[in-house]
Parts: C-alpha cells; structure tokens; sequence
C-alpha cells in the first residue's frame, strides 16, 4: 500500500481510472460481448492506433468496465482516434 503522503500516490499526481482528472478529452474503450468473437482483430486495431502491446490489447477487449486508452488536450484529436477504433468495430 502506498501512503497518501508519498509522491508516487495516484490521489497527488491528480489520476484516476478515467486518466488524468484535467485531461479536456479522453477516449475510453466500452465493453462489448462481441468482442471475444474478433479478439485477433481488434487487437491489431488496437496495437496500429495506441501502440500497445498484444497482452494489453487481449486484456482490454475481454474487460466489463470501460478502459482508459488516451487523453488529448482536444476533443478534435479524441474524435479522430474514436472514429478510427469505431471503423474497427469497437464502441468508445
């Protein structure tokens, strides 16, 4: 457990589950059953748009809850990568 006082604390550095709490705009992945059935797909989607690495992909795509990928300081640049994961089949 890390104390309230350290600096390494996600309550002082100002995150939370949802990115960081100033962030003007964030993309967020939604979960959906349908996922599972093109998992190999919305992964590469996933890994050619965020970078992200191929566990991290599975993972998110399998999740209930909704999953942070990014934040921008416009909601112009959030919408492109949204519309570009949305062509892919996935809901953010």
């Amino acid at each position: 457990m890390v104390p309230f006082s350290s600096p390494v604390s996600p309550l002082l550095r100002g995150r939370g589950v949802w990115g960081p709490r100033g962030a003007p705009a964030r993309v967020m992945l939604l979960p959906h059953p349908s996922y599972r059935k093109k998992v190999p797909w919305l992964r590469a989607r996933l890994h050619n748009q965020l970078g992200f690495d191929a566990y991290t992909c599975n993972m998110y795509l399998q999740r209930d809850v909704p999953v942070f990928l990014r934040e921008y300081p416009s909601e112009e640049e959030a919408q492109q990568l949204a519309e570009n994961l949305t062509d892919g089949g996935m809901r953010v």
